[in-house]
């Protein structure tokens, strides 16, 4: 699970086009998303959890199942925020 925080709908629809450009699809998306506070909530549940990394991942670990530093297993979850980018 990727969180992009602080997109524009316009940086939204460009994302969408560059993933389907790499024969990915986004699997879903969320129309009244949850405050950033809510977020960070969530993942560090995930972590508590053991199905997050303890540490922020790079994009390349990120789109590679195979890195263990990022990957637990066969989960992912990670956040963004565009805005600070």
């Amino acid at each position: 699970m990727v969180i992009l925080e602080g997109v524009s709908p316009d940086a939204a629809s460009q994302i969408k086009e560059t993933v389907g450009q790499t024969g990915q699809r986004v699997a879903f998306t969320i129309s009244d998303p949850p405050s950033a506070t809510a977020n960070n909530r969530l993942l560090k549940l995930f972590r508590n959890l053991g199905i997050a990394s303890q540490k922020q991942c790079d994009l390349a670990a990120v789109i590679n199942p195979f890195d263990s530093n990022c990957w637990t297993g066969t989960s992912l979850a990670v956040s963004y925020d565009a805005s600070k980018v």
